[in-house]
Parts: C-alpha cells; sequence; structure tokens
C-alpha cells in the first residue's frame, strides 16, 4: 500500500498470509500452489498471477488503456460511487467478527476496488480475478501481496462453497454466456454468502460506446433479478444507482444508437472525445461539490459550489420554489441558443446550487433572490427546471443538447 508505514504494512500482509494459507487454490497441470506471501509457488517456479487459460477475448489493452483513462484513474465519479455502493452492500450483509472471510471481485482489472476492500476488511482474504491477463500482471507489481487469478468466469476454477462474498461491477455485459457465469458465482458462494453486481441498465440504450467496449447487452432490473433466481441466488436487494441523471444519460445513448451502423473508426472517434452530459434538476445538484440536504453529502464536483436550502426571505414565498418562472441573465452557450431572456421554464425544487465560480452559471432565475438555472463547463451542463416539462423552451434545449458536439 502506497505511504503505509512500514511497520504497519508487515502486519497487514501477515494477516492476510494467514487467511491466504486456509484457502484451497485449484491445481494448475496437476500443481497445487502455494501461496508465499507475495505470489504463488508452482513445483519451484515464481507465479505472480495463477493463470487458468481462460482463452483469447476480444478485449485489448488499448481498450484497457481507454478505460483507465476515462475512469481517471479511478477517480471518475460514476466509479467512485459504484465502488462505494458495492463495498457499504457488503458491510451491511457480511459479518466479520473472526476475520477469516474470502472476498473475490471478478473483473478487478486495475485493482481501484481491491485497493479499499484490503482497507475495508483487514485480515481477511480478498481475490482479484479477471479474463484479460495484461492488467493483472500490471496489478501483481503494484500489489503484490495480493492473489490474482486469471480465468473465464462459465469456467470458473473455485472450489465450491469457498467463497462469502463476490463482486461483479459491469462485468455481465461483457460476458456471453451470462447465465453461465451467474450459475458459478451462486456455486463458489458459500451458503450465507453475499454477492454485489451492477449492470448496466436499458436495452434500447445499447449504442456505439456499449459495442466498442465489447458489451453484449444491456438488462432490464426485472430481467437481472430473474438470471440470478433461476441460478438459485435470492435478491435481497436492487437499486438503480445514477438514476437521477438517467434523462440526460438517456438522451446521449440515443443520439449514439445512430452511430452502430457507421464506419468502426467514426465509431471510436465518438466514443473516445469528451461526450456531452447533461444533469436536470437533481442531477444539476448532484453535479456540484457537496449538498446539505439532510446531512452533508459529497457531490461530483464538476461544477465547484454547494446546494443550500432556498429561503423563503421576506416575501415569504413557499418552499418547494414550483411551477413557471423566467430565464434571466442567459450566457452564449450552444445548449440555450434560441432561447431568451424572460422565455419560462418549469421548476420543481426546495433546494439551489450556489456556484462557487460565477463563469459556470450560464442562467439565473428569481425566486425571492437570484438562482441557479443552469450550469456548464467544458462537455457537462445542468439545468434545474425540467426541459421535458417546459414545452417550447424544453424542446429547444434539448434539440441543442442532441446537436451539442464540444
Amino acid at each position: 500500500m502506497d505511504g503505509a508505514h512500514p511497520s504497519r504494512e508487515v502486519c497487514f500482509w501477515a494477516q492476510i498470509a494467514r487467511t491466504v494459507s486456509r484457502f484451497s487454490w485449484p491445481p494448475i497441470d496437476g500443481v497445487d500452489p502455494i501461496w508465499t506471501g507475495r505470489g504463488f509457488d508452482l513445483a519451484g517456479r515464481p507465479c505472480s498471477v495463477l493463470d487458468y487459460e481462460a482463452g483469447e477475448s476480444g478485449w485489448s489493452d488499448e481498450l484497457t488503456r481507454f478505460h483507465e483513462d476515462a475512469a481517471g484513474a479511478g477517480t471518475h465519479p460514476i466509479d467512485v460511487a459504484s465502488r462505494r455502493h458495492a463495498r457499504a452492500a457488503l458491510r451491511r450483509h457480511l459479518r466479520a467478527d473472526d476475520g477469516t472471510l474470502v472476498l473475490l471481485e471478478a473483473g478487478c482489472s486495475s485493482g481501484f476496488l481491491l485497493r479499499e476492500l484490503v482497507r475495508d476488511w483487514p485480515g481477511s482474504l480478498i481475490i482479484g480475478s479477471d479474463y484479460i491477463p495484461d492488467p493483472l500482471y500490471r496489478l501483481a507489481n503494484r500489489m503484490p501481496g495480493l492473489p490474482l487469478l486469471r480465468f473465464d468466469l462459465v469456467k470458473c476454477p473455485l472450489p465450491s462453497a469457498s467463497v462469502d462474498a463476490a463482486v461483479l461491477l459491469n462485468v455481465l455485459e461483457h460476458i456471453e454466456d451470462d447465465r453461465g457465469a451467474i450459475e458459478q458465482v451462486a456455486r463458489v458462494l458459500k451458503p450465507s454468502g453475499v454477492a454485489v453486481i451492477e449492470v448496466p441498465a436499458g436495452p434500447g440504450l445499447y449504442d456505439a460506446y456499449d459495442k466498442y467496449l465489447h458489451h453484449y447487452r444491456r438488462y432490464r432490473l426485472r430481467d437481472v433479478a430473474r438470471l440470478l433466481e433461476r441460478a438459485g441466488l435470492r435478491v435481497a436487494e436492487r437499486s438503480h444507482l445514477g438514476f437521477l441523471i438517467y434523462p440526460a444519460f438517456m438522451l446521449v445513448k440515443w443520439r449514439n444508437r445512430r452511430l452502430l451502423d457507421a464506419p468502426e473508426d467514426v465509431q471510436r472517434a465518438v466514443v473516445e472525445r469528451g461526450k456531452p452530459f447533461l444533469g436536470i434538476c437533481v442531477g444539476m445538484q448532484l453535479m456540484a461539490t457537496r449538498g446539505v440536504e439532510y446531512g452533508i453529502h459529497a457531490g461530483l464536483d464538476w461544477i465547484q459550489g454547494d446546494v443550500v436550502r432556498i429561503e423563503p426571505g421576506p416575501a415569504h414565498l413557499k418552499i418547494p420554489h414550483m411551477g413557471w418562472n423566467e430565464l434571466v441573465d442567459l450566457k452564449p452557450h450552444p445548449l440555450l441558443a434560441g432561447i431568451a431572456a424572460r422565455d419560462h421554464a418549469y421548476f420543481v425544487h426546495s433546494f439551489q446550487l450556489k456556484a462557487a465560480r460565477p463563469e459556470t452559471v450560464l442562467a439565473l432565475t428569481d425566486y425571492g433572490g437570484p438562482i441557479t438555472a443552469a450550469v456548464g463547463r467544458d462537455n457537462l451542463a445542468g439545468t434545474q427546471f425540467h426541459p421535458e416539462k417546459s414545452q417550447a423552451t424544453g424542446l429547444r434545449l434539448i434539440a441543442n443538447f442532441l446537436r451539442w458536439k464540444p
């Protein structure tokens, strides 16, 4: 662990080594692997990754680099939220009284979640696995104290009932036989084990980005639940991560669907450049640095500022601010083309975004004082009002968004 105190690091890896020694590692070519604390020993041959010959894949180092760049070294807000959601689910459903749990992350990629699991569950056995070899070997150099395995999840070599928890974040969509993969997850889980599974939603939103990243499909929530139940798993929780920014995301996906039949080089150019983003209402508020609604909560920090409650002021205006109101102080921006000062938009909100940088505020409205109505920078934009409820103004903004090429 980077920056760890040396004595703490030795103790930390010692705890893991004790747990690892009790795990039954699947043999390779008839040889039983032995964990050394910094890798494996295969009949006297050192091995940093146990490779169970997953076969060839359409994935490549180039796609891995693209994915890592897009994730911003693990700091992309959506990826951070995804990992946070998974870790919270594990804390709710697992008990580590004796510190000997076995946690498997399938599709561990660059190891961002693995590092956090190590901190969350000290002394437990954290196993990373993936189908792609190169990221695993790079990860082995950075985290030599963690067991790493390469295998095809549909042919998972791990023993039955050997894992307390399995985490699959955006993995199933990459597997053609997703039912077979889930059946293997169910097999390796202990009777009291849990699985945390995240998949991309909306089959109708499959676009050039999905195709470029070798996604076989997108999912409906009920279809995922049915897939899990058929494998003998019981669905304990279900949720929609990112639901509040879904309307804007949906518009982008619909636009990109038109590229599915375009030449590969055109699809790649669209996918790899900055994609337009539009947050609507609470979706815009999530773009802020933090919010203070029922506690202090970190936002995506795409637009610097805080989300605070609207004050009624001396006019004793009703909260929430609900209904039609005028847009004022509009700044030139492609999303606002054709929208004039005093045009009306429809609002429903009790909190407002107080931007720290005035240049990110694209429009205001007045409700006992100035209130941010729209924000934007680079390829990001957000509206406090609802374009889908704002008639001519909203239709104009949505049309502008679909044409926007930041």
